[in-house]
């Protein structure tokens, strides 16, 4: 009798945990959102493509294009980094490039790419089939999808962690 009274207590701590753990990630992409929302309405993404198209045919430096966002992204999908930790990560050192935004307006992967067009030449990782799967995961967790795999990667995390306890 006592074993079953202990597996109830399992299964609900179980559930309360994974109920726990969305309310976490939801917050989190709502604070990720946030801070990305705060941009400056002038410096748009079309005026960014525009900036970098007028560098590159004028051959000039003179006004400095911030890649930093989009070559963190690079540097991410060549060493496999997790998509949720980029997103935190930009979240809060570059809330206002308009690379950001254009992040977060985009609905999917092919959108996305297609706004990063102009720049193909610059960016090839993005456009491999590991950076579309990179990004196919970013996209995934910016939206709010939880894979089964996830789910049963968390459930097998929980259990462990019920077994030690």
């Amino acid at each position: 009798m006592k074993f079953d009274n202990i597996e109830l207590l399992r299964e609900n701590i179980h559930r309360k945990d994974l109920q726990l753990i969305q309310k976490i990630r939801q917050r989190d992409m709502i604070l990720i959102e946030e801070r990305i929302k705060k941009w400056d309405k002038g410096s748009g993404w079309d005026d960014f493509v525009r900036m970098v198209k007028s560098d590159a045919e004028n051959g000039k430096e003179a006004v400095k294009v911030d890649f930093t966002p989009i070559e963190i992204m690079c540097k991410f999908i060549e060493n496999s980094g997790d998509p949720s930790v980029y997103l935190k990560a930009i979240s809060i050192s570059h809330p206002g490039h308009p690379f950001c935004q254009m992040l977060i307006e985009c609905e999917t992967v092919g959108q996305f790419l297609n706004n990063l067009k102009p720049m193909e030449a610059k960016l090839p990782i993005l456009f491999h089939d590991n950076g579309k799967k990179w990004l196919t995961d970013l996209f995934e967790i910016s939206k709010g999808f939880v894979s089964e795999e996830y789910e049963s990667e968390m459930k097998s995390a929980l259990d462990i962690a019920g077994a030690c306890a």
